[in-house]
């Protein structure tokens, strides 16, 4: 059974993917300036999984509850963590040519903006309500 990703699901992935380009330039150009090449190949790679574990995540979510089975959480929990291990291990083992720091700043680049990205609607979603019961 082939899982497609619920459409309010692809418009949150979509509109992030558009920030987290745009964040990822700015640090080019900060890269640049201040001459540290290999900050922008652990950027890329932080971001690549970043990406990938949000898909994976979203794609889980939407299959849980297509297929209402729920004791699969724990696999696609897993494989989550098997995704976040590979840029671990790669900056530990490739230490001259990649940042660990800076792959695991970009690695939870995309969760991060997520959940500023559903506090920040929750929240006009608030106010709007808290405006309508004082009126």
């Amino acid at each position: 059974m082939k899982i497609d990703l619920m459409p309010s699901l692809a418009l949150i992935r979509n509109r992030l993917v558009k920030r987290i380009a745009l964040f990822n330039v700015l640090f080019f150009v900060v890269c640049i300036v201040i001459k540290e090449p290999l900050w922008i190949v652990s950027s890329i790679i932080g971001s690549f999984f970043s990406f990938l574990v949000l898909t994976q995540l979203m794609l889980s979510q939407s299959s849980i509850l297509q297929t209402k089975k729920k004791q699969t959480a724990f696999i696609y929990y897993f494989f989550r963590l098997g995704i976040y291990i590979i840029p671990m291990v790669l900056a530990l083992t490739l230490k001259n040519y990649l940042n660990f720091i800076v792959i695991l700043v970009f690695l939870f680049s995309f969760q991060v903006h997520y959940v500023f990205l559903e506090l920040f609607k929750n929240l006009k979603r608030y106010k709007r309500r808290k405006k309508q019961w004082t009126h």
